[in-house]
């Protein structure tokens, strides 16, 4: 599974994806899932926000789930960017190591800039 996050103190959203070729956003304060896209035929090892929250970059590709037979078979890597709603509003846009769970770098979702 991987995950984007802009925890926003003030907005709370973050983007989930897996190997089931689910993509989801989520609000982590309430728990609740806002937004979940039509599924894709492979799975998602990696998900990203823009700086403001207006787009949505998924990832598609192969993830060795099944070894190297499941390789012999598997579709060309992807990215698919999608607009966002009003389910993704960005003050600060934030880089986490999900494994860890720790940030790594954080923006100011106007600027752009490192804060």
């Amino acid at each position: 599974m991987s995950a984007y996050s802009h925890p926003l103190a003030r907005y709370n959203t973050f983007a989930s994806a897996g190997s089931d070729g689910t993509v989801s956003i989520w609000d982590h304060k309430v728990k609740k899932r806002l937004r979940q896209y039509p599924k894709y035929t492979g799975p998602i090892p990696s998900v990203a926000l823009n700086c403001d929250g207006t787009r949505l970059a998924v990832g598609v590709s192969y993830t060795w789930d099944e070894g190297e037979e499941g390789a012999k078979n598997a579709e060309r890597p992807a990215v698919w960017v999608h607009r966002t709603g009003d389910e993704v509003k960005v003050s600060e846009c934030a880089v986490w190591w999900v494994m860890h769970g720790t940030k790594v770098r954080c923006f100011e979702a106007s600027t752009g800039l490192e804060s």
